[in-house]
């Protein structure tokens, strides 16, 4: 543009202005100008946009906020330098950079340098030597002050005095060791003491010998005893103590019912068993084992049922072959802590007990919160013979109340649902069963009524309906002519039967088979498939060199192992195998009720009838 046009394009201010506006806006020149004789001089501009002062502050802030986040959130690797990883890269060169490390660092906080000249950290070595000083200083100074003070009062030198000090430390020394040694020795005395046996009676009648006369029977039942030697002998060697064994590991197991503790489960469990085939060091064992160490102390929760067929029964099991009193005694004990799982609107007990608070609860997945059949049904024989043993009325009062609310409530169709609410007194999921969940209610109905020498009508009338009942609801004659009691579930019936509700003889069962089309009393599903020790069949497929193992799967001719030795095993298996190849007169059933899988006495003499025969002669 000419400096002719320019100037006569601007011919008006008002021109001008609209000129320079649109100039500006289109940015070709700056808002602001300033002429030297007529002609533009473009010169520094005084302020800055607004859009430049943004850029400008975004820089700002954002190296603020690197800075800030850099001082808060980086972490600070001065805390985090540990000596054990620095050894990984350095190698075994300790000594060479850190002198004696190996000595310092295994204690409270170790891996981590304490660094002397850090004011807001305070060196525990330089504490604990000051203090060990001032302790000694003290220590000095008191014994020169008592020193002195002897010194005045006998008449006597310094140095004198501080022998007499020394003779007076010593002596006390020796007293304090004195009362150690006493503690000690009247602990020893109290365990000594626990091991000798005082008997409330002579023991109950057969309950040794049996001695077949038969030489191949004598063989099968010597053959039992060997693979009780063999079981026990692996716990005693790889698990004392403990509640059960891992034979393949070869070290203690445990399980949820048993809580946190190690209460020797096996060796309670097992003890009547270990009596009953006259091993009796090991019963010696076992004996002095309970009386010294077992006990349950602390909190935990505990499986009320199982507790008391494995605890309270050994223990009972133990006093009615014996009559030791000590088993009467730890079986009150432990009896006594099940007694808040029955504190319930029903009097129905729950299934958990915490054993220091009593706070109970049931099992999350028993049908919201239900109690369950076989559970809360199999106190009364052990409850019942504990009252009539220590005079506690208490036990019966509870089994009583469960069995009074059993009576007052409708069956479905005649029949026991698995699962009830302590806390409603109703029935729960519609499923009966006489296995799992079920199975040892019917026992113990039966069993209570021979228990009494026939006189507990209630239970005898309860036993007689409910298989009255399961008889027409629940046996089923299989396509090849095979009995057997399916389950009912929910309005339908389930063609299937658990191992714990066989009473047949076999090889080694599975947990449940099953009736459905083409399967024949096979185990179809997986987890139906596994057998865990219960008492039929063994050697061969669950013996190993550290004792015996369940198996998962019965099918297979080399099936996995659970590497789980049941407490179980030995009080229930081998003492029923033992007894299967013993004479009558030992454990003569006219006067011992076997429970779940120990034995007591009966109150008076009666024709034994055992509830599988019981059971079958109600069937056609």
């Amino acid at each position: 543009m000419s400096r002719k046009r320019y100037n006569t394009s601007l011919t008006n201010r008002s021109d001008t202005f609209v000129y320079f506006a649109n100039m500006a806006a289109s940015g070709v020149l700056p808002t602001h100008q300033r002429y030297v004789n007529g002609v533009p001089f473009t010169q520094g501009r005084k302020t800055l946009k607004l859009k430049e002062k943004y850029i400008i502050l975004l820089v700002f802030v954002t190296f603020g906020t690197v800075c800030f986040g850099a001082f808060f959130y980086l972490p600070d690797l001065r805390d985090r330098v540990n000596v054990k990883e620095m050894r990984k890269q350095l190698g075994k060169v300790d000594d060479m950079i850190f002198p004696g490390a190996k000595d310092r660092f295994h204690g409270p906080g170790r891996g981590k340098i304490m660094r002397h000249d850090d004011e807001e950290h305070v060196d525990a070595h330089k504490i604990d030597d000051r203090m060990r000083l001032n302790n000694k200083i003290e220590f000095e100074w008191e014994r020169q002050k008592m020193a002195e003070a002897i010194g005045k009062r006998l008449n006597m030198s310094k140095g004198d005095a501080l022998v007499i000090k020394e003779n007076i430390d010593k002596e006390k020394e020796k007293m304090i060791e004195q009362k150690k040694q006493e503690a000690q020795r009247k602990e020893e005395e109290e365990i000594e003491k626990a091991k000798v046996v005082k008997q409330d009676h002579e023991g109950g009648v057969g309950a040794q010998g049996g001695d077949p006369l038969d030489a191949d029977v004598n063989e099968k039942r010597e053959t039992v005893k060997e693979m009780m030697k063999h079981a026990w002998d692996s716990y005693k060697k790889y698990a004392w103590g403990s509640n059960e064994l891992r034979p393949i590991s070869r070290k203690g197991h445990s399980a949820s019912i048993f809580g946190s503790l190690s209460l020797g489960a096996t060796i309670v469990d097992a003890i009547d068993t270990l009596y009953i085939m006259g091993l009796k060091e090991r019963y010696k064992d076992a004996r002095d084992w309970i009386a010294t160490s077992f006990n349950i102390h602390g909190s935990t929760e505990l499986s009320a049922f199982e507790t008391n067929i494995r605890f309270v029964g050994g223990l009972l099991a133990a006093y009615a072959l014996t009559g030791d009193q000590m088993f009467k005694e730890k079986a009150d004990m432990v009896a006594s802590k099940l007694l808040p799982a029955f504190k319930s609107p029903t009097g129905i007990p729950y299934s958990m007990v915490n054993t220091k608070t009593g706070s109970s609860r049931n099992w999350g997945w028993a049908s919201g919160g239900s109690s369950i059949l076989a559970e809360f049904g199999s106190f009364h024989l052990e409850f019942v013979y504990l009252s009539d043993i220590t005079g506690k009325e208490v036990y019966r009062e509870k089994v009583n109340k469960v069995r009074e609310t059993l009576n007052q409530l409708e069956k479905p169709n005649g029949l026991y649902p698995n699962y009830l609410n302590p806390r409603t007194g109703k029935w729960g999921q519609q499923h009966t069963a006489i296995g799992a969940l079920g199975d040892s209610f019917y026992e113990y109905l039966l069993k209570s009524w021979l228990q009494s020498g026939k006189t507990d009508s209630v239970a005898k009338k309860m036993y007689d309906e409910a298989v009255q009942a399961i008889y027409h609801k629940l046996v089923r004659k299989s396509a090849s002519g095979l009995r057997y009691v399916a389950e009912y579930k929910s309005g339908r019936i389930d063609n299937k039967m658990d191992h714990l509700g066989c009473f047949a003889g076999t090889k080694i069962g599975p947990e449940a088979f099953r009736f459905d089309g083409t399967s024949e009393a096979k185990a179809v599903r997986q987890n139906e498939k596994y057998y865990i020790l219960r008492p039929e069949a063994l050697n061969k497929y669950c013996r190993v060199e550290g004792g015996f193992t369940g198996i998962r799967d019965v099918y297979q001719d080399n099936p996995p192992h659970d590497d789980v030795q049941q407490s179980f095993f030995l009080a229930e298996t081998l003492k029923y195998l033992y007894l299967i190849f013993s004479e009558d007169d030992l454990i003569p059933l006219n006067k011992w009720i076997l429970l779940l899988w120990q034995v007591i006495q009966n109150s008076s003499s009666f024709e034994f009838l055992s509830p599988d025969t019981y059971f079958y002669s109600k069937v056609p």
